[in-house]
This record gives structure tokens, sequence and C-alpha cells, in this order.
């Protein structure tokens, strides 16, 4: 564990963490290659996923709440900024994830994706959107 509680993952523990992770939350994909549902496995983390809108600009995918909290979200009626309240283990994820990026990516959530992007407060952490090279 790092000195910020974070856990240390080597790449040659990834299978069996992985495995572990699925032992206990998803053993049906082990019997039987299946896809994962992202929104079973939340349901079974005792996690809600509910969409709402973030920022303006999509610049933020989703956003994880650890405790009961309020946050600033975008209000497109208004076309402003707002407090927004939203409960513990919840993962809120902007709408226009699933229009602006295909079902695939949206089912399996911008979240996984974009890990190198977070921004972490104290009750929350804000997935923002991944700048990508030009090819």
């Amino acid at each position: 564990m790092s000195d910020s509680l974070v856990p240390i993952s080597y790449k040659i523990d990834l299978d069996k963490i992985a495995t572990e992770f699925l032992r206990k939350h998803y053993p049906e994909a082990l019997r039987t290659p299946v896809p994962v549902d992202p929104m079973v496995l939340a349901d079974r983390l005792g996690l809600s996923v509910i969409t709402h809108e973030l920022t303006e600009n999509f610049s933020v995918f989703g956003q994880l709440f650890f405790q009961d909290c309020d946050s600033e979200v975008y209000n497109s009626a208004t076309g402003e900024m707002e407090t927004a309240h939203f409960p513990a283990k919840t993962i809120a994820v902007d709408p226009k994830a699933f229009h602006l990026r295909n079902y695939g990516f949206s089912r399996t959530s911008s979240f996984l994706r974009s890990i190198p992007e977070l921004d972490v407060s104290e009750n929350t952490v804000r997935v923002k959107a991944k700048k990508h090279a030009k090819r």
C-alpha cells in the first residue's frame, strides 16, 4: 500500500486479483465466459448508478460518491452549474456518455478507461475525459 493508502497491484498479480474479484462478485463469469454487466456488478457491490449531467463540455464522464455529499453539476435547462446532493455509494454517469460514445463504451463504464485522469477529493472521485493524441 502506498503512503496515500492506495493499494499497489503489480502486473504479474492482475490475473489473480481479477479472478478473486470475479469469484466474490460475479462467479458466473468464471464458470462460462460471459460479458460482465456493469449494472449487475454495481448492484452486487451495493452501488447505485444514475445518470446526471456533470459538465457543460463533457470534460467529466462520471463521478463516484463515497459519502453523502453535495457536488457542483451542470444544469442544461439553466446553462449554469448548481449544487446537487448525491448519496453515498453512488456512481453518476453523464448521460452524454451514452450519446457521444458507443453503447459498449458507456456500458463498460468510462470510469475504467479514464483511470489516469482521476480528480480525487475527500468524498468523491471525478473521472475526467482523456485527452487523446491525434493519429
